[in-house]
């Protein structure tokens, strides 16, 4: 079983890779981070088929369908979530950005003790962490976890 730690530690590794449209391997797109994650770790969906890189690279530089939200919850367990206090270290994120749900993220737990998020983000042009503050909190469209993580 993997942890949450080392989930958020493996998202860390990819910190600074630049960012590109549907980037899997030295490049990343939001998505494109947490299926790297997913592999590296040699994750299962909920149907316990290991999840790969490769996996769901249909989709625009802007997905407007909802079919980001879609995909993770199909393979994700859902978790409840109506504040912050829910959301776990290793869980991801799935957001609008901002009115369009079309964001994932991996939750992580900073030094200071605040809930973070470990993203490729555009503005930013690189796979970045930073505290979880309330606009982004207001963005948050659903909170799902791996189904084979254990605390």
């Amino acid at each position: 079983m993997t942890t949450r730690e080392e989930i958020v530690a493996a998202a860390r590794a990819y910190l600074g890779a630049p960012l590109r449209h549907q980037g899997r391997y030295q490049t990343f797109d939001c998505v494109g981070l947490v299926l790297a994650v997913a592999e590296d770790l040699a994750l299962t969906d909920r149907d316990g088929r290991l999840i790969h890189r490769a996996d769901y690279g249909r989709y625009g530089p802007q997905p407007v369908d909802g079919g980001v939200e879609r995909e993770v919850a199909l393979r994700l367990s859902r978790r409840e979530f109506k504040s912050i206090i829910e959301i776990e270290p290793g869980d991801v994120l799935v957001l609008r950005a901002p009115r369009v749900v079309c964001h994932t993220a991996i939750a992580s737990l900073l030094p200071t003790g605040e809930i973070g998020m470990i993203h490729a983000y555009r503005p930013a042009k690189k796979v970045i962490e930073h505290h979880l503050d309330e606009s982004w909190i207001r963005r948050i469209s659903s909170v799902f976890y791996f189904p084979t993580v254990t605390a």
